[in-house]
């Protein structure tokens, strides 16, 4: 949990994430999620295939690099 109310579910490795993991921007007041993605990191960085959601309801399936 950051101080801005960003949530990260997942792994780490050397503080970074890395691997698996869950990532949510909580702008909203009421704590529901303006944008969210899911997917595999590498090093901090979307890496592998992901889920990206905007806050429109827009949403990406695929690949990062």
């Amino acid at each position: 949990l950051w101080s801005n109310g960003n949530i990260y579910y997942g792994e780490f490795v050397n503080g970074h994430k890395h691997g698996k993991g869950k990532w949510k921007k909580c702008a909203n007041k009421d704590g529901s999620a303006t944008n969210a993605f899911e997917g595999q990191y590498l090093d901090d960085k979307k890496n592998g295939y992901g889920e990206f959601l905007w806050e429109t309801g827009n949403k990406y399936k695929g690949s990062y690099v």
